[in-house]
Order: C-alpha cells, then sequence, then structure tokens
C-alpha cells in the first residue's frame, strides 16, 4: 500500500476514504488519531493509504469535481421509496387553536383601577 493523499482534517480524509470506497477502490487510513498524540492537529497528517495498482484510478477519482445536488435531483434517480417517511403539509390554521382572550381579568381590572 502507498501514501496516495495526506490530509490534516478528519473529516477531509473520510470524504475522500468515502469516494474511493463508493468506486470499489479499496482504502485505509493511516494515522487517524495521530493528532492526539502529537497535541498539534497541523503537525501530523492523516493518510490515505491505496494499493499501488490502484493509485492511478483512486489519484483520478479524487480529482475530479464533485457535481452538487440541485433541488430537482434525486440521488437514487427520482425513484420512488416505498419505506420514505411523507411529511404532511402545514396546516392552515394552527392546531391547538388560538383559545379566545378572557374577559374580567383581575389584572386588567387592577391596572384600570
Amino acid at each position: 500500500m502507498v501514501t496516495l493523499r495526506r490530509y490534516f482534517n478528519v473529516a477531509d480524509a473520510a470524504l475522500a476514504k468515502t469516494l474511493l470506497d463508493d468506486r470499489g477502490i479499496f482504502c485505509s487510513i493511516a494515522d487517524e488519531n495521530s493528532y492526539l498524540y502529537g497535541g498539534a492537529g497541523f503537525a501530523m497528517s492523516i493518510r490515505i493509504l491505496v494499493a499501488e495498482k490502484q493509485f492511478d484510478e483512486a489519484t483520478r477519482v479524487l480529482d475530479e469535481p464533485l457535481s452538487p445536488l440541485t433541488d430537482d435531483s434525486e440521488p437514487d434517480g427520482g425513484a420512488e421509496d416505498s419505506n420514505a417517511v411523507q411529511v404532511p403539509e402545514e396546516p392552515s390554521e394552527p392546531w391547538p387553536p388560538d383559545p379566545p382572550p378572557a374577559k374580567n381579568n383581575p389584572w386588567e381590572i387592577l391596572v384600570i383601577a
């Protein structure tokens, strides 16, 4: 296994590993908790390791730009999921309804007096 990239942030390294795993490229994270021992996160890097024969493909995967999701795009191609939770629409009137205003409030009478 060879070092593909070095990161100084655990989240960035985890994202890179996820991208590679999704493409079927076996990889591992080395020195993930090294910042705990060094005292500073910038002093020790976190490495992504891949097999030598997959190095070029892994580099290509990490170098290609990510396309942002739009509001109308579905990650699964727009297929309906039978297990998806349907969120009901907001009711037109608040529930429970607001109580009617109180009459003959003793504090109100005190303020007026």
